[in-house]
């Protein structure tokens, strides 16, 4: 008995709640790969896009040959169930088939090339089985316009959305990902057999055995889950053992040990180390930190209430309770992590999280300090250095003007970065004098020591930051703390005066030319001045190069020189893409946005000159506006989804969880866009909607590029997440309604309904896939947020110029 619900209606929503689950579930399985490097996220979702708009053109190619669609789908089906189990499983595995180093971080090229191979077939197949049920939808119509491209495209859309939520609120919690994509992908399947009358004698019982075959495959998945993550780790660090492995909303949580040391991982970047349990001393480990937390603590006289931003378990906390504070708050991300590292921490910590003193909260720091009402005398950051976005939130200027309203008068801020001796290589020049510059830009004095690690000292009270080792020494002994591996004549050995002195010279100096981003700090002088003099100095200088070396939320240039560190440290005989991405220039992109404008030119002079084939010319130029709506349609709606989820990071410091809310968002937008077109456009050939339709985008974009950083500068969190969610669907719905829109325009000269649709979601796709890899490794890092808004309005004001040119020769 055939259903009552359309068969390309129910295989369609499958298809979109598969391919949404898919590519989150792929996405974090390649960050976790990646070590959370956001530049990462913009290659994965171009090489998603590239492999599905191909796979959308072949599928048109293949089902305008191929007659029996129902063997189609069910290929495509098996395909991409086969596939998808591999898929993850190479992921996890990729370290050893490309022949990374142990702990070293994988190259953009690394990174583009992995993607783009190991997307490929998950891809493809899902790009075929839309254009698959697009013929199945025609057929069952008897339709030969558009409208079967329009249903399928709306009804993929809405699964899609379905997807990304079902996945948020229920499967992350319940199933491992090899359990998830092959569950959707069974689904998928048996709804492709239903519906094709393949299960016709007693379907409910061929439905049950289904079902047990999902439960044995669900099953067979938990054995091979733990084997591919023991497969990366081994790869990943081969010395080590994988004790623990936990799901976490914030990224999966890894706890290694070697020897008697426990190292801590959260999606692949490191958090922290300790020496176990057993251990009564410090450990090598928590060396760096035991000095941090009292360097940062003697620098207020009679500090009382301090804030921890992270840190804490690797050492911190305990060192600040040898302090007579009255109170600690300690602001730790995920409770997970504290979970999973509790039956390896030292003696020491416990006790500290258990002090009475010690207030623990849990969630995003940034979020913390940006809505707390609470004055501090000292708020330290003991958090990794800024390589992913999600760090770099803690380095910029917003952050450091938001920790300057928490502090009393005299207050201090006290952060690290990693460095080298004297700074050598460029890329640590650049990221630590950025820090600083950025830092001066909030904090009036700000004071640098260290050497291998830096740590800034800054604060709006000129008697404050203070690196006199005597009076350090006087603040640490009068409190009579006692600790292993400590002591005050310490702070004679970290605040060696020559090397303070010219520590501090170089951040001052480096970061005031053009080319300094490019070549590193000049020449130093032999003894340079005290800090005094270079305080008195620094006002005759020259500015401060404010693209370069001014960090901020929306142009986190701090994270992309941190990435360029360690792709230098960890990999030094590599040849590195990303120094050369300094040298781009936004200027770069008039050439490529001319390509049109000059096609289009040659078909209006053809025109003009009055040929014999001004019918064919014509058309050609239609073709040409059409294709290229399509095209920027992709750019644009992908260039603002990058960026928003770049603006979203800021504010709540992640997306690893919510990937798929934000997603189904845009999905919402996209369904309801192309319902709107689907029942008023979709059989009229309308040039001017298209036209209009690119306009409204470039309005948009421009209204995100004046607004947005007034925006995220509001303290509701609830508010500003349905601010957030309001602008992806805006998106999502101008994306929709021109999809079908210009599906028809395409079809009304093609008179070729599959091969059509393949041609109008490729051409999406492909712009799609152009602007991911242009937006999250070369626009937002270096040029910032508002020049990728700004890049989205231009090239949906190019497609809306050459549709209005094209829009007088559809009358003619």
């Amino acid at each position: 008995m055939r259903p009552h619900i359309p068969a390309g209606l129910l295989i369609a929503l499958l298809l979109g709640l598969t391919s949404q689950i898919v590519q989150v579930v792929l996405l974090r399985e390649l960050l976790m790969v990646f070590h959370g490097n956001e530049l990462s996220i913009g290659l994965i979702f171009a090489a998603w896009m590239a492999w599905m708009g191909l796979g959308s053109y072949l599928g048109g190619t293949i089902s305008s040959r191929y007659a029996r669609t129902a063997n189609l789908l069910r290929a495509s089906a098996v395909g991409l169930l086969l596939t998808l189990p591999v898929t993850i499983v190479l992921i996890r595995e990729l370290r050893n088939l490309i022949v990374v180093p142990p702990a070293a971080q994988l190259s953009l090229l690394d990174i583009a090339i992995s993607s783009a191979l190991l997307m490929a077939p998950a891809c493809l197949f899902m790009g075929m089985h839309f254009v698959y049920v697009v013929k199945l939808w025609r057929e069952a119509d008897k339709s030969t316009d558009s409208s079967a491209t329009g249903k399928t495209y709306i009804s993929e859309a809405l699964g899609s959305a379905l997807g990304g939520i079902i996945f948020t609120t229920f499967l992350i919690h319940v199933l491992n990902p090899l359990q998830t994509v092959a569950a959707a992908a069974l689904v998928l399947l048996l709804v492709v057999l239903l519906s094709q009358g393949l299960i016709r004698s007693r379907p409910w019982i061929a439905s049950v055995g289904f079902a047990v075959l999902v439960g044995i495959v669900l099953a067979l998945m938990v054995p091979l889950d733990q084997w591919a993550h023991n497969r990366h780790w081994q790869h990943f660090l081969p010395r080590h053992e994988l004790l623990d492995m936990r799901p976490s909303k914030y990224g999966n949580i890894a706890v290694v040990r070697y020897a008697d040391q426990y190292t801590f991982y959260q999606s692949g970047q490191l958090v922290f180390s300790t020496a176990g349990a057993d251990e009564l001393r410090p450990g090598w480990e928590a060396q760096d930190s035991v000095a941090f937390a009292h360097l940062a603590m003697v620098q207020y006289k009679d500090p009382q209430r301090v804030l921890l931003l992270g840190g804490g378990l690797g050492g911190t906390l305990g060192e600040i309770t040898k302090h007579p504070v009255t109170a600690i708050d300690y602001v730790e991300l995920d409770e997970v992590l504290l979970q999973a590292a509790r039956p390896h921490l030292p003696a020491a910590t416990l006790d500290a999280l258990a002090d009475p003193r010690v207030r623990l909260l849990h969630g995003d720091a940034r979020l913390y300090v940006k809505t707390a009402a609470t004055e501090y005398d000292l708020i330290i950051v003991d958090l990794p250095d800024p390589a992913t976005a999600v760090l770099n939130r803690y380095y910029t200027k917003e952050f450091f003007a938001e920790a300057a309203s928490l502090l009393g008068p005299n207050g201090v801020l006290v952060l690290h970065s990693s460095s080298t001796p004297q700074l050598h290589r460029t890329a640590v020049a650049n990221r630590n004098a950025a820090i600083y510059h950025t830092l001066r830009s909030v904090f009036e004095h700000v004071v640098v020591a260290g050497d291998r690690v830096l740590v800034y000292i800054a604060s709006q009270d000129g008697q404050q930051p203070n690196v006199d080792p005597v009076v350090l020494r006087q603040r640490y002994e009068e409190r009579g703390i006692v600790t292993d591996g400590f002591a005050g004549s310490h702070f004679h050995t970290w605040l060696e005066p020559t090397s303070v002195r010219r520590v501090n010279w170089i951040l001052r100096n480096h970061g005031r030319t053009a080319t300094a981003h490019l070549t590193g700090p000049g020449p130093q002088p032999l003894l340079p001045g005290s800090l005094e003099e270079q305080a008195l100095q620094e006002a005759e200088l020259p500015s401060v190069h404010q693209r370069y070396f001014i960090n901020s939320d929306f142009k986190p240039i701090g994270y992309f020189y941190t990435l360029m560190l360690w792709d230098d440290i960890t990999r030094p005989f590599h040849q590195s893409i990303l120094p050369m991405l300094l040298h781009a220039r936004s200027w770069w992109v008039l050439p490529v946005a001319a390509v049109p404008l000059l096609l289009m030119l040659v078909v209006v002079l053809g025109i003009h000159r009055q040929t014999s084939n001004q019918r064919a010319l014509r058309r050609v130029g239609i073709r040409l506006a059409v294709l290229t709506t399509v095209l920027t349609t992709g750019m644009s709606t992908m260039m603002l989804q990058i960026t928003l989820l770049f603006a979203f990071q800021s504010v709540y410091g992640f997306v690893y969880e919510l990937v798929g809310l934000i997603t189904a968002f845009f999905m919402l937008g996209l369904a309801g866009g192309a319902w709107l077109a689907h029942r008023s456009l979709v059989r009229r050939f309308s040039l001017s909607m298209l036209a209009v339709i690119q306009l409204l985008m470039a309005l948009v974009c421009l209204v995100l590029w004046l607004g947005l950083p007034v925006i995220v500068t509001l303290r509701s969190p609830a508010f500003l997440f349905g601010l957030f969610a309001a602008v992806t669907a805006t998106a999502g719905l101008i994306n929709g309604v021109d999809f079908p829109v210009a599906a028809a325009c395409y079809t009304a000269l093609h008179r070729q309904p599959e091969k059509s649709a393949g041609v109008i979601y490729a051409g999406e796709l492909f712009g799609a896939c152009i602007s991911a890899a242009l937006a999250s490794t070369v626009v937002v890092p270096i040029f910032g947020v508002g020049a990728a808004f700004l890049v989205a309005a231009g090239v949906s004001g190019i497609a809306c110029l050459l549709l209005l040119i094209a829009r007088r020769w559809s009358y003619a």
